[in-house]
């Protein structure tokens, strides 16, 4: 509820700090006398009768603290407004006030939390059900009329706003708590306005194309650099990225890419941020002969603030004619030649993510952006370096991760780790140098760091978060990589994922008795949350996903990272699993095992990098132990088991499989064509290539009985 005490604790939230702080007290009177109709020494007077002005404002400030605090014992009936309310309706007059209050407004307030204030006011206004009406300018208006859209902000005149404001809480006594200034949300309805002329009370006055996109890049979501980012140009060392032409920013997965993007958004320049896994052709032919999915979402984003998803259903609210034109505006904004630096930078983060199909279009449309926007930098990141000839223009720069000397001095409590080059390079990446920090424990590999990770913050769960960290989030990612590896899951298919692990390690008896009851996860208490909690936000609470800013209806990982970790922790649940109810039920599994996908191709084929990732997690999850599930398939003639084990261990151990069991297992129709097997049996397998290829090694392998498919030639 909006009170004296709320709106009081608000603005001096708000107020200058640092040198020539100034005290609440004075705050207090110089907001009084912008409207009431005493001086600042006839209203300390009604608070205390001390003579001396220092001494007066010292109790004043004290009231103001308990005050705060309680909402009590204020003088209202001794504060008048009689000369103000007379000059309600009069424009001239009511003009004066409000020059009286952008004077004491920037004498007091800090400029950089003005939207803040002006934003925590507004909700507190929308919230309060006592409020109707409110005086704005010189009239009292309905409330309403100040709410704007995201495609459509009001323009707020703050000093306006504040004299309503102040008005209303001295004419409508109430209590009620106070209320911390909160960071600003990424989305505004409005924007917060000084008073210049009458003009600046009209919320409806048209806000400029380009003022709004600047605008709104101001408050979009930034980065803090964390640690010291070392990059690479060649083989020169540097420490922050050149300020000269376009750049492809390349590094291994979690190095920290994307935090060097959105630490981008903090300079100076107006940045424009997009994901890459978002990408999708958008060719207009009433527009542009190539793609302009860039353009669009420029205009979708930062000037929308995506109350539109798509060109169609923007256009169906805007009239399609108003697109264009707006698009022709803010794309003659990027042609035009700068006299120094360009204006804009497009950060375009994630190549690798872009779905096969559309990178050619992509490429297209970057060649014709960057041969016609004089006026815009392009940094574009992605794992490796692409291979166009395009990108032959660009500036190459390799981030690799956090510095040596800045690693050394966070680890120097940890001296023994120091010894362990693998796990020291590890951690000059970010993310795993987070982990590890958080952990504190012993890991080798990426993978076992991960997992010790996230299994570590599973345990210190709710029963309900553990469940879904442990079994769910697994489902959710095998889902992603089962549709067309696709990073964005919609809620409806979430909420599919989960139910798939329910079904799997609830539902079926044996599973939850031998493999999730020993967890002491109860049943009951599971299936009751499912029907009565919002899993979907519990999951975004978990840190793991979140919601598209564009679409949000659906969600992505957080990290690729995440995503392929998920991924890996599915098959190794389901191994895991399996072997518990093949050992208690002596060799045999139950039917939704056989047919979880276990035996089945895990993930993509032989080449796809992404999939590969999950490989490698899995490998080092395992600790190189696939006997078990060998085994196991032999039972249930898993077609793809060799092909996965053989994948595992090619990628985890530099293409060597030693010493593996793969006898009376089919093996894959095209064996990797780089790979040495050694001390490997190979009994009564039947095998679809060629032994005698040079390509293919085998040393002391046992090949007893084997079946072997000759090709054709």
């Amino acid at each position: 509820m909006m009170t004296v005490n709320v709106f009081l604790s608000l603005i001096f939230q708000a107020k200058i700090k640092g040198k020539g702080l100034i005290s609440n007290g004075k705050i207090y009177t110089k907001l009084m006398t912008i409207i009431s109709d005493d001086n600042e020494n006839k209203l300390i007077k009604k608070f205390n009768n001390e003579i001396v002005p220092k001494e007066a404002y010292r109790k004043l400030d004290r009231y103001l603290s308990r005050f705060i605090r309680d909402g009590k014992g204020y003088p209202y009936e001794l504060i008048k407004f009689d000369e103000f309310e007379k000059n309600i309706g009069d424009s001239q007059k009511i003009n004066e006030y409000l020059r009286k209050a952008e004077t004491v407004f920037r004498e007091i307030l800090d400029e950089s939390k003005t939207e803040a204030l002006v934003y925590m006011l507004l909700e507190i206004i929308r919230q309060d059900e006592s409020i109707i009406k409110i005086l704005y300018g010189y009239e009292f208006v309905d409330k309403e009329k100040l709410f704007g859209t995201y495609a459509h902000p009001k323009k707020i005149c703050a000093e306006a706003l504040l004299i309503g404001i102040l008005y209303h809480v001295h004419k409508n006594p109430a209590d009620s708590k106070s209320f911390e200034l909160p960071e600003l949300p990424e989305k505004l309805t409005f924007k917060a306005v000084h008073f210049s002329d009458f003009n600046s009370l009209n919320p409806d006055m048209p806000i400029r194309l380009t003022e709004n996109i600047s605008e709104n890049a101001r408050h979009q979501k930034s980065a803090v650099l964390r640690y010291q980012p070392e990059f690479k140009i060649d083989d020169e060392i540097i420490y922050e990225l050149p300020e000269s032409k376009n750049i492809f920013l390349y590094g291994t997965g979690g190095v920290g890419k994307t935090t060097v993007l959105l630490n981008q958004t903090n300079k100076n320049s107006i940045c424009f941020y997009f994901p890459l896994y978002l990408y999708k052709a958008e060719n207009r032919e009433n527009f542009h002969s190539v793609s302009c999915w860039i353009l669009l979402n420029i205009l979708l984003k930062y000037h929308y603030q995506y109350e539109y998803q798509t060109y169609e259903n923007c256009c169906a609210n805007e009239g399609e004619e108003n697109i264009l034109k707006q698009l022709t505006e803010l794309e003659k904004n990027f042609k035009i030649k700068p006299l120094n630096k360009p204006k804009y930078r497009i950060l375009l983060d994630g190549f690798n993510e872009i779905p096969s199909d559309f990178q050619e279009e992509f490429i297209s449309e970057l060649e014709y952006a960057c041969r016609e926007w004089h006026n815009v930098k392009f940094i574009i990141s992605g794992r490796i370096i692409p291979n166009y000839n395009f990108f032959d223009d660009f500036q190459k720069i390799k981030l690799c991760g956090v510095t040596d000397s800045e690693l050394k001095k966070i680890l120097s409590d940890f001296s023994t780790i120091l010894l362990n080059e693998n796990l020291e390079e590890i951690l000059k990446l970010p993310i795993f140098l987070n982990m590890y920090l958080e952990t504190n424990d012993e890991f080798e590999t990426r993978g076992e760091l991960i997992d010790g990770y996230i299994m570590h913050k599973a345990e210190f769960s709710g029963n309900t978060e553990k469940f879904l960290i442990k079994y769910v989030l697994p489902f959710i990612a095998n889902k992603t990589f089962r549709i067309m590896l696709r990073q964005s899951i919609s809620r409806a298919e979430v909420m599919e994922a989960a139910d798939e692990a329910i079904n799997y390690y609830l539902m079926n008896e044996n599973v939850f008795q031998n493999y999730i009851a020993p967890e002491n996860f109860n049943k009951n208490s599971l299936r009751e949350s499912r029907n009565r909690t919002d899993w979907i936000k519990i999951l975004l609470n978990t840190g793991f996903l979140e919601t598209d800013i564009s679409c949000p209806m659906f969600m992505h990982f957080t990290h690729q990272y995440y995503q392929e970790y998920f991924a890996a922790r599915h098959i190794v649940n389901l191994i895991e699993s399996a072997q518990t109810l093949y050992d208690y039920l002596s060799g045999k599994l139950p039917e939704n095992i056989v047919q979880s996908g276990l035996f089945s191709q895990w993930y993509g084929s032989f080449g796809c990098a992404e999939c590969d990732e999950i490989y490698r997690f899995i490998g080092e999850i395992c600790e190189n132990n696939f006997n078990s599930l060998i085994e196991m398939s032999r039972d249930f003639k898993g077609y793809f088991t060799a092909e996965n084990v053989i994948r595992t261990l090619k990628i985890l151990n530099d293409n060597i499989i030693r010493n593996i069991d793969f006898s009376e297992l089919k093996m894959p129709l095209f064996m990797c064509d780089d790979v040495t097997f050694i001390d490997c049996n190979f009994r009564k397998c039947f095998i679809p290539w060629n032994i005698n290829s040079d390509e293919l090694n085998f040393e002391n392998c046992d090949f007893s009985g084997a079946f072997f498919l000759i090709p054709y030639e």
